[in-house]
């Protein structure tokens, strides 16, 4: 049986169809609790339904046995999640033509894909934040070289208590600003994770740091696993919130392509590495002259230590055109 597919759209219905946004921020700013929340937005679960999705790892598992430490991250590789029909407009409608009974199918098809990075500032150090880096820089590059590396949004997940005078705040939105180019800079939205009715904290921060960025959401996700009446209101509110982002901001964002910074991340990356063999070089330059002045400075002390006990020296004294000893003595 054969078949054609009929697009019923446009081009600017194509143009938003497929929403792609990459979650990034420390650890412990709550990024999958964040995650889980969206995904239950994204298919319609309300308060009084009795369960709730939710995206657990095998590393989340391994935590609640208690053989993780509860400060690590919880995400320990870059991971994409793709929602297909949602309650989400980004959708474009299609039908599936039967040649031979002439009969056809109509769909409606969309997607969202929200890609989960490892978050910056974990326990195992500086180290983990350089593989952080080096996955997202990865997925970056896979999503290049197969031609569909576009991006429309990029979360920037902070807690909202943030102070700004925590080197940690800075450290972990340097990292993730490295990682992008300035095209990117309308394509930045903070994301306020424990937030409250007032104003974040962290803006002011994130103001300070002098990240350029897009309009701002907050976020508490707190009353997504737990049943109180505080929780109903903060359910309420976050929805409000997942409302105003997925349903009235987001479909407007334009899509960048990642391919620049994919370049821009390479030329770094060579860059890092001159540098690197630079200072090895330099390195073994100092060592060798390290050498030198230990050894200049043992023959200042010998020096000195003969100048010291010149009197008690013996020493022997040659005709050197005979070979003939002409005196020995002692002085």
């Amino acid at each position: 049986m054969k078949h054609v597919v009929v697009f019923v759209t446009n081009k600017l219905t194509l143009e938003i169809v497929f929403k792609v946004m990459l979650l990034v921020g420390g650890t412990g700013s709550g990024k999958t609790m964040l995650l889980n929340a969206i995904i239950n937005y994204c298919y319609d679960v309300s308060w009084d339904d009795e369960f709730r999705f939710e995206i657990v790892s095998i590393d989340e598992e391994m935590e609640r046995a208690g053989n993780r430490n509860i400060a690590a991250s919880k995400t320990k590789t870059v991971t994409a999640y793709t929602l297909h029909n949602s309650i989400l407009p980004y959708r474009f409608d299609f039908v599936v033509v039967s040649l031979d009974s002439k009969n056809y199918d109509a769909h409606t098809f969309t997607r969202l894909t929200i890609v989960d990075t490892p978050g910056f500032g974990d326990t195992d150090g500086i180290e983990r934040d350089k593989k952080t880096c080096q996955q997202i820089q990865d997925w970056l590059q896979m999503q290049s070289d197969t031609g569909l590396g576009k991006l429309h949004a990029i979360c920037l997940v902070i807690k909202s208590n943030e102070n700004r005078l925590q080197p940690r705040f800075k450290y972990e939105v340097d990292q993730v600003m490295s990682l992008f180019d300035r095209q990117f800079e309308g394509n930045i939205f903070p994301f306020f994770t424990f937030a409250d009715d007032s104003e974040p904290l962290a803006l002011a921060a994130l103001s300070e740091s002098k990240i350029r960025h897009g309009q701002y959401f907050s976020f508490n996700n707190s009353g997504l696993f737990t049943c109180t009446e505080l929780s109903h209101l903060y359910w309420q509110s976050t929805c409000a919130s997942y409302t105003r982002y997925f349903m009235h901001h987001l479909p407007g964002v334009k899509c960048k392509r990642v391919r620049e910074s994919v370049t821009l991340i390479d030329a770094r990356r060579r860059l890092e590495h001159k540098i690197d063999d630079r200072q090895q070089k330099m390195k073994l330059k100092f060592q060798h002259v390290d050498d030198i002045s230990r050894e200049f400075q043992f023959l200042v002390n010998l020096e000195q230590l003969l100048e010291q006990n010149k009197s008690d020296l013996y020493y022997t004294t040659y005709e050197y055109d005979t070979i003939k000893q002409v005196s020995s003595h002692v002085r």
